[in-house]
């Protein structure tokens, strides 16, 4: 709860300390303290850490789903770094996990923000065949991604 809160205040030092701090003294470090750090890392930008944090997850075997995937997605879209996103999104498939609204939503989002307009349509398209359904965001984004590749 500790770290769930210092994500929500953005305190993101703070989470990692504590995080160090639990791995350090042989605590169980579980799904929960790993989410509520890389959703700090996200609110930040902090993609880095995020995709990081996701990478120790794994090689710890700890257990993620397409929440903590989608998160760390959108830690990466808002430090500008679509090939990582997009790299990201690629693992919903490896990882048998079901792509969602906000996963298309965040890869879409991270594409917008460097025009790449052909792949943003691509995505935004495939949604049907993927049974996911688009909302506004995702719409705009896609939009938005053909009118900066226009320029």
């Amino acid at each position: 709860r500790l770290l769930i809160a210092l994500a929500r205040k953005r305190a993101l030092d703070t989470a990692l300390h504590v995080l160090s701090w639990h791995e350090a003294n042989n605590h169980e470090v579980n799904y929960y303290h790993y989410s509520a750090v890389i959703d700090a890392c996200a609110r930040e930008g902090i993609w880095t850490t995020a995709t990081q944090l996701f990478s120790v997850m794994s090689q710890k075997r700890v257990d993620s789903d397409v929440v903590i995937l989608n998160t760390t997605i959108s830690s990466c879209d808002k430090g500008g770094v679509w090939e990582k996103a997009l790299q990201l999104f690629g693992q919903n498939v490896r990882r048998r996990e079901k792509r969602t609204t906000t996963s298309f939503s965040a890869i879409i989002s991270a594409l917008e923000k460097v025009g790449i307009w052909t792949k943003a349509l691509q995505l935004a398209s495939s949604m049907e065949t993927c049974r996911v359904e688009c909302n506004e965001f995702t719409f705009n984004s896609a939009i938005s991604a053909c009118a900066k590749g226009a320029s």
